[in-house]
């Protein structure tokens, strides 16, 4: 188990924030900003909560002071959760060029969430584009994890057994090619 030390004033804070932190890790939402190149969409209930705490927390503007406004931000991960538009880019040079990857969210139109990846040469010439729907990018992640933890059990048929056994092959032979695509192409 991972230990989380978050340098806060308020011990309290802290307390509450390490102890949010590690039940949203425990139920599987991962380490830092994002677990997947796509942001969350939540139900309008939980949307409601989120833009409710929004207009409590700064009504008046200045009720919050600096160190809790930003406690506050990162136990709810107020920067990603329930956000009317999130714009991520990141890049990564290499021999090739500039790989720019885009994630792009908007609340009001789920049609444009979408996860780019282009491959940008010195020039600023595009030699390669990539667009993944929400789709695309969520169909991935779950086929990726699922089978993961597929275990057979003394209950089960053997055609359960069977289809356990094929799902976790598929994911083996999965997890081979994406190994493999990170070494040098002759290999």
């Amino acid at each position: 188990m991972t230990t989380i030390t978050l340098p806060r004033r308020n011990p309290i804070v802290s307390a509450v924030c390490q102890l949010l932190l590690f039940v949203d890790m425990a139920a599987g939402a991962g380490c830092g900003p994002t677990t997947q190149p796509m942001v969350q969409r939540l139900p309008p209930e939980s949307q409601q909560q989120v833009d409710v705490a929004w207009d409590n927390m700064l009504t008046p503007p200045s009720r919050l002071d600096r160190a809790l406004l930003l406690d506050v931000i990162v136990c709810n991960r107020f920067h990603q959760t329930g956000v009317d538009r999130l714009v991520l880019r990141s890049e990564k040079r290499t021999r090739q060029g500039t790989v720019v990857l885009e994630v792009n969210f908007e609340k009001n139109d789920p049609a444009r969430d979408e996860f780019v990846v282009r491959l940008v040469n010195s020039n600023g010439v595009e030699l390669r584009r990539e667009r993944y729907s929400r789709n695309d990018v969520e169909t991935s992640t779950r086929l990726l994890w699922s089978g993961v933890s597929d275990v057979e059990t003394p209950d089960m048929t053997a055609d359960e057994r069977a289809d356990v056994k094929k799902r976790r092959e598929r994911h083996e032979q999965r997890a081979r090619q994406i190994q493999a695509a990170t070494q040098p192409a002759g290999r």
